[in-house]
């Protein structure tokens, strides 16, 4: 499929003289079979959408953007309310949750493959990077916490923050847990917890979540959305859920467990 399909859109460019030079700006095509029928895609991208240009690296268990942003939309949060993540690793929901409030569009921060082109009308690509940017707001009035054990992670977070524009506005602090506060009465915590896929134990994964289901009792008026593959989640964490959303995390098949902070919920 490869040769001929490059076959013939070489000597379709060439207008069938047979000559050709692979040189300058990369033109990736992507070409598809399906029951007879074919599908040519020109790439404009490059990258995966999911990439929004400010996390050159990720940590151990890394959450995408597009995920990410996700889960804060199902969570129900928006930029007037707190926005707490105990678990946030790298930082990809609290900078998500950020570029949301602040109104940053996803691919102001990136590049894409169409901008290597020499033929690209530019014009409107300046015009729709102008429009983004007299869209963004300041976002000081939001509130957003990032929390993590890990003092790497956080560091890795607050660097991908200060990338993406939004280290003013998100507060990122390494803490246990267990150790995690909030002097806001109402608000949310939108967290991607540790599945124990690589990192932790089944015996260690089971206490940790026995310990959120405590701590989040002191979060009165909290809803909270957590995101994990763990299907005990509900029996270790010591409440039912009041809705649940399968997701996939990459290949890995999970559930967002969410909690509305109302209800009376019972041990």
């Amino acid at each position: 499929i490869q040769s001929v399909a490059k076959k013939a859109i070489t000597e379709a460019l060439t207008q069938g003289k047979g000559m050709w030079q692979e040189t300058g700006a990369e033109y990736r095509v992507e070409v598809s079979l399906f029951e007879n029928r074919v599908w040519v895609l020109l790439d404009t991208s490059g990258s995966g959408l999911h990439k929004r240009g400010y996390r050159e690296k990720v940590g151990a268990a890394p959450l995408r953007e597009t995920l990410a942003a996700g889960i804060l939309s199902l969570s129900g949060w928006t930029a007037q309310r707190v926005l707490i993540d105990p678990f946030c690793g790298s930082g990809t929901i609290p900078i998500e949750g950020a570029l949301m409030g602040m109104n940053i569009a996803p691919g102001l921060n990136r590049t894409f493959a169409y901008n290597q082109w020499q033929d690209y009308p530019k014009e409107f690509d300046i015009r729709a990077r102008e429009e983004a940017l007299s869209a963004i707001r300041a976002g000081d009035d939001l509130r957003i916490y990032g929390y993590d054990i890990d003092s790497d992670a956080i560091k890795l977070a607050m660097c991908h923050a200060s990338k993406a524009g939004v280290g003013h506005v998100v507060k990122l602090n390494c803490r246990d847990m267990r150790e995690v506060y909030s002097r806001f009465e109402g608000g949310y915590i939108v967290t991607n917890l540790p599945y124990g896929e690589r990192l932790m134990t089944d015996k260690q994964v089971k206490r940790l979540y026995a310990d959120f289901g405590q701590k989040y009792s002191e979060f009165k008026g909290y809803s909270l959305s957590a995101l994990t593959s763990r299907e005990d989640f509900e029996v270790c964490f010591g409440r039912r859920a009041d809705k649940t959303r399968k997701l996939y995390n990459s290949n890995i098949t999970c559930r967002l467990y969410g909690y509305s902070g109302k209800s009376d919920m019972r041990r």
